[in-house]
């Protein structure tokens, strides 16, 4: 099994980004976890996974939009490694 975290940053207001939606989702899109980043910016109850293809998306329309800035859901599929990825999301 491995382990997944996030921390997601709000540059453009330079502080951790909370209350941003996330979901993790199997490679034939069945949806393994929903949760929101906490107030530093993570989410620190994503499960566990073995080794596979999965879709972590996260919904920072929303929050943007909140803070008076109109921008789309990003979203980024992330490949099977053994090793940690860092996956940089920037609108």
């Amino acid at each position: 099994m491995s382990s997944l975290s996030t921390h997601i940053l709000d540059t453009a207001h330079g502080c951790p980004a909370s209350g941003i939606a996330i979901a993790l989702l199997a490679e034939a899109g069945t949806v393994l976890f929903t949760g929101e980043s906490n107030a530093d910016g993570r989410c620190a109850d994503l499960p566990a996974v073995p080794a596979g293809r999965y879709t972590l998306t996260f919904a920072v329309a929303a929050y943007f939009r909140a803070r008076g800035m109109e921008l789309p859901m990003l979203k980024q599929m992330l490949a099977d490694r053994q090793s940690a990825n860092w996956l940089d999301l920037v609108g």
